[in-house]
């Protein structure tokens, strides 16, 4: 079985917490039920039932644990971004997995950060019994400041501190992409060097005032775009 099963037995005569095996009332040793508690005190003639944990004692729980993808990408908009972590066979307890947030050109806690601790970096994704994939949710800073390119932070799985009986996979580490939506702001110069370069020339030489009156014009009124000085005489 994949998981453990309750079941609802008559005890008979008490039995010590540390027994190798549970004596039940018809007289048979069940080496399976798990004799966790201090003896119970019912005795011998009693019809009580208690309930008890048979254990799937067939073989040792034993998991690998890895990204699902080397990357994720989220919109800023769309968070949280849901990495997704993988076991190699369906938890039969509850595994809770430690990742740690690395920053890159994404800082935290600005851009991303858990949900629970906007500071902190270490964070875990819990996997449920019966179940091989868990999905983790980080929260994604959604500003309205412009950034000329997508930024990127990493997802690492923290081996030191992987419980009992998992090992890591063959993806411990993802990156993780935050794509930018915001247009630059009103007023925000977008120019290439020669650009800038023509337009100083222009203004220090003043053989072209009106080409930069209008792009300064245009620059006030909140329209960002290029200036054309390609009739300038330098």
């Amino acid at each position: 079985n994949a998981v453990g099963e309750d079941v609802t037995l008559s005890l008979g005569a008490p039995v010590d917490a540390d027994a190798p095996a549970c004596a039940l009332r018809d007289g048979t040793v069940r080496s399976d039920v798990i004799c966790s508690e201090p003896a119970i005190p019912i005795a011998a003639d009693t019809t009580t039932e208690h309930a008890v944990m048979v254990a799937d004692a067939q073989e040792a729980e034993s998991y690998t644990v890895s990204w699902t993808s080397g990357r994720f990408t989220v919109n800023e908009r769309n968070g949280p971004m849901q990495p997704v972590l993988r076991l190699s066979s369906p938890a039969r307890r509850v595994l809770d997995i430690p990742v740690r947030l690395v920053p890159g050109t994404a800082t935290l806690p600005d851009d991303f950060h858990w949900p629970d601790d906007e500071t902190a970096t270490l964070g875990s994704v819990r996997f449920t019994p019966g179940h091989s994939t868990a999905t983790a949710s980080i929260t994604i800073v959604n500003d309205d400041l412009w950034e000329p390119v997508d930024e990127e932070y990493r997802l690492e799985i923290d081996t030191a501190g992987l419980p009992a009986g998992v090992t890591a996979g063959t993806r411990v580490r993802a990156t993780a992409r935050i794509l930018n939506d915001n247009d630059p702001h009103p007023g925000t110069l977008v120019v290439g060097v020669g650009s800038i370069y023509m337009m100083l020339r222009a203004c220090i030489d003043s053989q072209c005032p009106m080409h930069f009156m209008v792009w300064a014009v245009t620059l006030l009124s909140g329209r960002s775009r290029t200036p054309d000085f390609s009739t300038c005489t330098l």
